[in-house]
């Protein structure tokens, strides 16, 4: 299993991102004594695409794994309280979509 993101939310806003239709993942969440969960999504395959989009609870984004992803469109559309998104390890090669 790969772990595919790793981000902080709102508790009791339940947020998951969009993956491609059919995507099989599963997640792990752990409290952080502060109102907010940190979620690891894990796969056996990676994901085509993921959007977080309207996921009004996201907070921070520390790790996406971008390595098969060719579509970011609406990555972080109307996610109006992330603070943070760590950018460092994304590879943008096979992306031909990131509209909004």
């Amino acid at each position: 299993m790969a772990n595919i993101a790793i981000y902080k939310f709102n508790d009791g806003t339940n947020t998951l991102p969009i993956f491609e239709s059919s995507y099989e993942y599963s997640y792990t969440d752990e409290s952080n004594g502060d109102g907010t969960i940190t979620r690891t999504i894990t796969a056996d395959t990676l994901p085509t695409s993921i959007s977080f989009k309207d996921s009004e609870g996201l907070v921070s984004v520390s790790y996406i794994n971008t390595e098969s992803i060719s579509n970011f469109s609406y990555l972080f559309q109307n996610c109006v309280n992330l603070t943070s998104v760590d950018l460092y390890n994304i590879i943008s090669s096979h992306v031909t979509d990131m509209k909004y």
